[in-house]
């Protein structure tokens, strides 16, 4: 019974992600998810020496300087 019941939500998680890849096709959505996500990431650069101590802070600060470097590099 067990071993049906984890292959229905498999089968319920497969069909969510293919649902959201799909959504992405549609160049409005994947314009607003885009402009969301850039969003979020503004804001945690903006929050982020408001809520860590300045050694914490450093640390975030080269950690988002290395991937960033990362990415370009790839």
């Amino acid at each position: 019974m067990s071993v049906a019941n984890d292959q229905n939500s498999k089968a319920s998680g497969d069909t969510r992600v293919a649902t959201f890849m799909s959504s992405l096709s549609k160049p409005s959505i994947y314009a607003a998810s885009t402009l969301f996500i850039t969003a979020l990431g503004s804001a945690t650069t903006l929050l982020a020496p408001a809520l860590l101590t300045s050694t914490e802070f450093a640390n975030f600060i080269l950690l988002a300087s290395f991937f960033q470097l990362a990415s370009r590099l790839d």
